[in-house]
C-alpha cells in the first residue's frame, strides 16, 4: 500500500510576525483621563513619545500581543513636537462644534483602516459614543477594535449608572484596555516611573503640606457637595459603599470644579485626597447629623445593648 504524502503546509508570513495595532487618540479625552481638564482646550503632554510603549504594555495585559506601529493624534492644537510614528489630525475645538470634526476625522480613519485591512487591531482612545457605527462597521470587516479606559471601567454596571453612553461604547469594544490615570499622567507628564509610596519615615511634598492642603480641599469639596442636586446626592450615596473611588461623572465634575478653584490641574496625591474627602462628605450626608457614619457602617450592638423584644 502506497503511503500518501501530505502536502507541506503553506507558509504564512503573518504567523511569524507580531500583529499590528494603530491607535486613534482623542487628545481631549486623554487629558480627561489624566485629570488635566482645561477650559482652553487640551494640554500638551511633555513626553508623548512614551505613549506607544505604554499602550503596547496595556494591550499585553489583556492578552493582545500587538505592536503599536502608529498613533493618530486628534487635537485642536498644532503639534509642539515631531515624533516618529505619530501623525497629527487637526480638529476644531470641542467648544466650536461639539466634537463633530473629531468624530468625522476619527470615523473616516477607522473606516479606511478597516476597508484596506491596514492592521489587525485598532485601539480607540475616546469616550464619544457617536463612534459606535464606525466601530461596528470596522469589526464587521474583521478588525479587532479595543477601547482605552481608566479604573472605573472595572465595574461597567456601576459606571452605567453615571455614564451610560460611555459604557455603551466600552461594551462594543473587543477588549477594554484599562490603564490607571496615575500611570498615564506619570508616563506622559512625569518622569516615566510608576507611582510608588514613599519609604517609611520619609515625607514628600504632599505629606509636608497635608494639613493646609487637606483643609483647603475639604472646603472646596464641601462647597461642591452643597451644589449637587438632591437626586444626584441620593444616587451617589446609594452607590458609594460598593465603589472604591467616585462614579465617573461625579469624578469629572469634581476635578473640574477643584482645578478651576485652584487655577491649575490637581496632582495625583491631590486627586486621591479629593476622592477621599468627597466620599467622606457624601457618606456622612445621608440625612443623619453631619459626621455620623451611615447606618450600615454603625458598629453592632453587644448582647447587653441589643433591644429586648417587647412583652406581649
Amino acid at each position: 500500500m502506497t503511503r500518501t504524502e501530505k502536502p507541506a503546509p503553506r507558509w504564512n508570513p503573518r504567523a511569524t510576525e507580531q500583529e499590528r495595532c494603530i491607535a486613534l487618540v482623542d487628545a481631549r479625552f486623554l487629558d480627561w483621563l489624566c485629570g488635566k481638564d482645561s477650559e482652553g482646550g487640551e494640554s500638551q503632554p511633555a513626553r508623548r513619545e512614551r505613549l506607544q510603549g505604554l499602550l503596547e504594555d496595556a494591550l499585553a495585559q489583556v492578552q493582545v500581543a500587538a505592536q503599536v506601529v502608529r498613533v493618530y493624534w486628534y487635537s485642536s492644537h498644532a503639534a509642539s513636537q515631531t515624533i516618529d510614528g505619530h501623525l497629527l489630525r487637526w480638529v476644531r475645538p470641542e467648544a466650536a462644534d461639539g466634537g463633530v470634526s473629531l468624530l468625522q476625522a476619527l470615523s473616516r480613519d477607522l473606516t479606511q483602516l478597516a476597508q484596506h485591512r491596514a492592521c489587525e487591531h485598532v485601539l480607540v482612545v475616546s469616550d464619544d459614543d457617536r463612534l459606535l457605527p464606525a466601530i461596528d462597521a470596522a469589526q464587521l470587516h474583521g478588525m479587532m477594535v479595543h477601547l482605552l479606559a481608566d479604573e472605573s471601567a472595572a465595574d461597567l454596571a456601576a459606571l452605567a449608572r453615571t455614564d451610560a453612553p460611555w459604557v455603551s461604547l466600552l461594551r462594543q469594544g473587543d477588549r477594554r484596555v484599562v490603564v490607571s490615570s496615575a500611570d498615564l499622567e506619570q508616563t506622559l507628564w512625569g518622569d516615566g516611573l510608576a507611582p510608588h509610596k514613599a519609604p517609611r519615615g520619609r515625607q514628600g511634598p504632599a505629606a509636608t503640606e497635608a494639613g493646609p492642603l487637606r483643609e483647603a480641599l475639604e472646603s472646596m469639596v464641601t462647597r461642591w457637595w452643597a451644589e449637587v442636586p438632591e437626586s444626584a446626592r441620593q444616587d451617589l450615596y446609594a452607590h458609594l459603599p460598593n465603589q472604591r473611588g467616585l462614579p465617573q461623572e461625579a469624578d469629572r465634575q469634581l476635578l473640574l470644579h477643584l482645578s478651576q478653584q485652584l487655577g491649575r490641574p490637581l496632582a495625583v496625591p491631590e486627586k486621591r485626597l479629593m476622592r477621599e474627602l468627597a466620599r467622606a462628605v457624601a457618606l456622612a450626608d445621608d440625612g443623619s447629623p453631619q459626621g455620623l457614619a451611615p447606618p450600615e457602617a454603625a458598629p453592632l450592638a453587644t448582647p447587653e445593648e441589643a433591644p429586648q423584644p417587647a412583652d406581649h
